[in-house]
């Protein structure tokens, strides 16, 4: 099985490659893929997914570039993103936090 991370990296499509990770003024990380914005992600569930994301990075170091890496794909389904963070987590044995419970 391919970690989810190399994963992210190996499917990115040809027009998807040029992505960038940048800290923004606010001290947060923006993310553009093909010249939009892909970090934070915006739709349903997407706060949650950030808050997850966050919270995981502070466990794992790999698992917030794994979150953004993997909405640099349209389309972002941020429900899928959070099994996938938890699913990550536990493939690293690393218990998932709080943020990343089951969303309302």
């Amino acid at each position: 099985m391919i970690p989810p991370l190399l994963a992210c990296l190996l499917f990115l499509p040809q027009s998807q490659a040029e992505t960038t990770i940048a800290p923004s003024s606010n001290s947060k990380v923006v993310v553009t893929s093909g010249g939009k914005e892909v970090w934070p992600p915006k739709g349903p569930v997407c706060e949650d997914l950030v808050r997850c994301c966050e919270a995981a990075g502070k466990k794992d170091s790999s698992a917030m570039l794994m979150c953004q890496l993997m909405v640099a794909t349209p389309p972002v389904d941020c429900v899928k993103g959070l099994k996938d963070v938890r699913q990550y987590l536990g493939e690293r044995n690393v218990q998932a936090p709080k943020e990343c419970g089951v969303s309302k």
